[in-house]
């Protein structure tokens, strides 16, 4: 099967001077033309970044300077900048004008804020430097095998991993269909109103075999995306491999150390309440840039130890709020209970055996791996992860997670009325989240891994089908994601919606 390229609307490539490998530009290119951010119904992941920062710029008051701290906000700016140039630089060798222009200038509230940064991309010392005019600088460094992580000064000691081994077959490709090839039309065209739709790539699994696949100019099956909050899913996965192992039970009190005080009422908190989002914390992600999620990722060294520190407003089990903390305090968990260096771990445990070759999960500067929003992955590898999920935690014979573990994510958690399972979306039940998708097309039994800006893993298990959508969108309706997928079932001739 032919693997189709699509044009790729207003790339513009930066006049960027290199000397000895070191990348230089201050940013005074546009963010360019893209509406608001739209609230997404599907949730979730990475609406972080330094956002509401036009409002650091340029309204630096004393009651805005008390209340939200635009020194943070700014820092957070930096720190985001930094690891978004490092990660797509060593990663997957991008041009980082590029990268800063389609991946950080075009975040809400940047367009005032990008032509005040500085940054550098340091080849030979693997590191992006970036600051704000010569302040609020944020330094990122990359480990071969680790990924990138911010540079605070205090950071655990990490020595490179080897690259991952695996003796998971490779994916087959079938002879592309009519019918699929242009439902890939649609999701790829921009609609005729509103901005354009940033997909970067497509892949479609039937019954473990590439049935379609599709990249927009400047990436390819050889691409390591940003899969945000898929990352998530990949974290419910690393804990179904302990529980195989004895080593998790989502139904235990949750392990963390801050909470072991006699009276503290968070010791009753389940790991199986952090996986629902139901631990009674509030949102984390409410206003990017000021919000604690920007700050945990951003500016936080330790993020566990920050995310421990968050007291609930709720009481577990009655409410369910989008919380990024309770992630990165599961990451937590798997370290300490994988009885090796983490990353390695993971590498070992899970993107081996399932072939996921290219994948990284990085960690923050406590060594933990952030399995909240930081796992890339070629599309080819995150199909494979999706098919792990599809075939019930099963890889060529191999029982990689337990059996029914990805039933339990699909099951809907009640207190969700967006549609949320265990780190990963559902369609199943009676949420309006759920409602709504399968109106748009998507089958009523499936579920899906969902990140930031169009990060989509959908696994539909009577179709046999996982569809990777890939892209640089805010907005999930404008994605159009639930559509392509209901388009897919009806082009292989099934109608299960």
């Amino acid at each position: 099967m032919q693997i189709r390229a699509m044009p790729r609307l207003s790339v513009m490539r930066a006049s960027i001077g290199q000397a000895g490998g070191i990348v230089k530009m201050g940013a005074s290119v546009s963010a360019g033309a893209r509406s608001e951010a739209q609230e997404t119904k599907v949730g979730g992941g990475m609406r972080r970044i330094a956002f509401g920062l036009a409002a650091a710029v340029a309204l630096v008051g004393i009651a805005a300077a008390v209340t939200f701290r635009p020194d943070m906000a700014l820092r957070v700016a930096t720190g985001f900048t930094a690891h978004t140039l490092c990660s797509w630089a060593f990663l997957d060798a991008r041009d980082p004008g590029v990268t800063f222009r389609e991946d950080v200038a075009t975040e809400p509230g940047m367009g005032l804020l990008a032509p005040l940064l500085r940054f550098a991309v340091d080849r030979a010392e693997k590191e992006a430097r970036v600051s704000v005019m010569g302040f609020f600088g944020a330094r990122a460094r990359f480990t071969d095998g680790r990924g990138c992580r911010l540079v605070q000064g205090s950071e655990t000691p990490l020595a490179p991993l080897l690259p991952p081994r695996s003796s998971a077959p490779p994916l087959e490709i079938d002879q592309p269909r009519p019918a699929v090839e242009a439902a890939l039309d649609r999701a790829f065209a921009s609609p005729s109103q509103g901005p354009p739709r940033h997909t970067r790539a497509i892949v479609v699994l039937r019954d473990g075999r590439i049935a379609a696949e599709r990249y927009a100019n400047g990436f390819s099956p050889t691409t390591v995306f940003w899969g945000h909050s898929l990352s998530k899913s990949v974290t419910h996965a690393l804990l179904g491999i302990l529980a195989m192992a004895g080593r998790f039970d989502p139904d235990a009190p949750a392990d963390v150390p801050e909470w072991r005080d006699a009276g503290d009422a968070r010791a009753t908190i389940t790991a199986g309440e952090l996986m629902r989002m139901t631990a009674g914390f509030p949102p984390d992600e409410t206003w990017p840039g000021w919000d604690r999620s920007s700050r945990m990722w951003f500016v936080e060294d330790d993020e566990a130890a920050f995310a421990a520190s968050e007291q609930p407003t709720d009481k577990p089990g009655v409410a369910w709020a989008y919380h990024n903390g309770g992630v990165v305090l599961l990451s937590r968990m798997i370290r300490n209970r994988s009885g090796v260096d983490a990353q390695d771990f993971v590498r070992s445990a899970l993107f081996e055996p399932t072939g996921m070759t290219s994948a990284i999960i990085e960690a923050d500067g406590a060594g933990t791996p952030d399995g909240s929003a930081f796992v890339w992955a070629t599309a080819r590898d995150w199909a494979r992860f999706g098919q792990l999920y599809l075939d019930d935690g099963v890889v060529a014979g191999r029982r990689v997670l337990p059996s029914g573990w990805a039933e339990a994510a699909a099951t809907p958690t009640v207190q969700a009325d967006r549609g949320y399972g265990a780190l990963f979306w559902t369609n199943r039940g009676d949420s309006a989240g759920a409602k709504q998708r399968r109106a748009e097309g998507i089958p009523a039994d499936s579920y899906e891994a969902f990140g930031y800006e169009g990060q989509w893993v959908v696994i539909a298990p009577r179709a046999r089908l996982v569809v990777v959508r890939l892209g640089d969108d805010w907005s999930a309706e404008h994605q159009g994601v639930p559509r392509l997928v209901g388009e897919l079932v009806g082009a292989f001739g099934q109608n299960w919606r």
